[in-house]
C-alpha cells in the first residue's frame, strides 16, 4: 500500500493524541496531513507545555474520551511515569 496515496484519500483527518507528552509525535502527524484536535496527558508539566504551545488539552483520565470519528494516536506512556 502506498502510504502517501492513502493519506491523500483520507476524508476525515481529525486525530486525538493520547499520552501526548510534549506532543512530539503530533508534530509529525500534522506534517503528514492529520489535524490533531486535542492532546491528552495526566502529567501536569506536559499539560502545561501543551497549553503554552496553544494546543487543546484533556488533562487526566482517558476513559471519558469518545473517539468515534477520530484517528487515535496513542503514544506509549513512559515507564518512569506509569
Amino acid at each position: 500500500m502506498n502510504i502517501l496515496r492513502y493519506k491523500d484519500n483520507v476524508q476525515n483527518r481529525d486525530a486525538i493524541s493520547l499520552f501526548s507528552g510534549a506532543m512530539g509525535l503530533d508534530i509529525g502527524l500534522e506534517k503528514a496531513g492529520l489535524n490533531v484536535v486535542v492532546g491528552q496527558d495526566f502529567d501536569l508539566s506536559c499539560v502545561a507545555t501543551m497549553r503554552e504551545n496553544g494546543h487543546n488539552v484533556i488533562e487526566g483520565d482517558i476513559r471519558g474520551i469518545q473517539p468515534s470519528n477520530y484517528w487515535i494516536s496513542p503514544a506509549f506512556p513512559l515507564g518512569s511515569h506509569s
